[in-house]
């Protein structure tokens, strides 16, 4: 089983060797990725989300499919576990756990934090404030990795680190990895991308409505 750890460990060592690109060449990567992303009016992916915290023994490893639509909708469902999702509407999350009553949270609470990174990302802009984070970009063979390290000073409930990777020819996200204050990780993996297909309203419709 993939263990984060491991590959916060490997991305390290390949950044050793990556030189972190140049301010201009940085700045108009992001603005290029940020125009598209606000272009976008849906995104859906299949994902891994590979979860670990202190005291467990064996990272947790979930599938499913992520769907976004603009501005700011988006719908995780679990395969596995089979029957779980996340719905973010606005500011609002829904959390449907197996054998748990479904849960609501706002968008800024601990537990919305994790979802409010990948909206933000999906949206095209940070919902982190750049004051509270150091980023550098580095071209490493077939991808952007983007690191945002939090300043010395920045709250402690903030990500320790943020890393996101994008494929290097079509600008797509593929990972994000978020290092937890705990020193816990989430991991994200995205593959069979699909930009702007129709999707079903109805996903994003808050339950009981």
């Amino acid at each position: 089983m993939l263990r984060p750890i491991l590959s916060v460990v490997l991305f390290t060592a390949v950044s050793l060797h990556a030189e972190p690109l140049l301010q201009n060449k940085a700045e108009e990567l992001r603005a290029r990725f940020q125009e598209r992303q606000q272009q976008t009016k849906t995104w859906s992916a299949g994902f891994t989300q590979i979860i670990s915290m202190p005291g467990m023994r064996e990272p947790v490893v979930s599938r499913g499919t992520l769907s976004y639509s603009a501005p700011d909708q988006m719908r995780l469902d679990f395969t596995k576990p089979e029957g779980e999702f996340a719905l973010v509407n606005g500011d609002q999350v829904f959390l449907q756990k197996t054998g748990k009553k479904l849960s609501k949270k706002s968008l800024g609470d601990n537990a919305g934090k994790p979802f409010e990174m990948l909206l933000g990302l999906l949206q095209g802009q940070s919902r982190e404030e750049e004051k509270d984070y150091q980023p550098t970009i580095t071209r490493e063979k077939d991808r952007y990795v983007i690191v945002l390290l939090k300043k010395d000073g920045a709250s402690r409930r903030l990500p320790k680190q943020i890393t996101n990777t994008l494929d290097a020819v079509t600008m797509e996200i593929r990972e994000v990895l978020v290092e937890l204050p705990n020193d816990g990780t989430i991991h994200y993996r995205f593959e069979e991308v699909a930009r702007n297909r129709p999707l079903d309203a109805a996903l994003f419709t808050p339950p009981g409505k």
